[in-house]
């Protein structure tokens, strides 16, 4: 038995906004399950010491999928599996590119599920998509259409979508999907927005998603700037701009 590859484990905060001491919040991005536990037995759950934990909890964690008896491979392949049931059961509506200009990103929050990706090293952070692979994306995506399958909209996500250093390729994205006539969104923390007003603006994005955690501190405890500095304000600025 093991911690599962997709746990989160979080303080829990109250409806004051301030940490409520001797509790944790557990989550499961895979399974999407969300459980408030004791600090001890968080801590159990972090460093694998589950014989420690009484048998009913282990076992109500299990079921939950916090804590698995299957590898990573096995975890791997029920995500693959939910994805095929979400295909079928809701994802033929319509399709659309999810785009990734870059795996960079200027926060660090403590619960990414992306975190892994800082072991990568700098080089493989800061590279950003190639025209060669853009124009392969929106061949794919022409091609569908011509199927007649509906593209519903092409997303940028990320890391974080909007860095300064994406710019020429976030506008080589947008070029290409307004001349397909594909909607654009993006999924964003809204701290380098203003960069791309003209785009955004320009483009029309259809759907704009920014992640704030709280209001004031609240947030800027959880969405962190790399350089430690807060977050909040400038994203509040930003957003008001949008």
């Amino acid at each position: 038995m093991r911690t599962s590859t997709y746990e989160i484990i979080l303080p829990l905060i109250g409806k004051d906004d301030k940490e409520i001491k001797g509790k944790a919040l557990l989550v499961n991005g895979l399974y999407g399950a969300i459980d408030v536990v004791d600090e001890a037995t968080a801590a159990k759950v972090r460093e694998g010491d589950f014989a420690a934990i009484p048998f009913a909890l282990r076992e109500r964690l299990a079921l939950r999928g916090h804590i698995t008896r299957k590898d990573e491979a096995g975890e791997l392949a029920d995500a693959r599996l939910l994805g095929r049931i979400w295909s079928k059961l809701i994802g033929q509506s319509g399709r659309g590119p999810v785009i990734l200009p870059t795996y960079d990103c200027n926060f660090r929050c403590p619960y990414c599920f992306e975190r892994h990706r800082l072991a990568h090293g700098k080089k493989w952070l800061e590279s950003v998509i190639d025209p060669a692979t853009t124009e392969a994306i929106f061949k794919a995506a022409e091609e569908e259409k011509k199927r007649g399958k509906w593209i519903e909209g092409c997303t940028l996500f990320g890391g974080e979508p909007f860095l300064k250093q994406n710019l020429a390729a976030v506008q080589d994205i947008c070029e290409r999907a307004h001349k397909l006539g594909i909607p654009l969104n993006a999924i964003t923390n809204g701290y380098e927005i203003d960069s791309f007003l003209e785009i955004i603006k320009g483009y029309k994005f259809n759907d704009l998603k920014i992640s704030v955690d709280g209001v004031g501190a609240a947030h800027d405890r959880h969405r962190r700037h790399k350089n430690g500095l807060g977050t909040y304000e400038r994203i509040m600025d930003n957003i008001a701009n949008v």
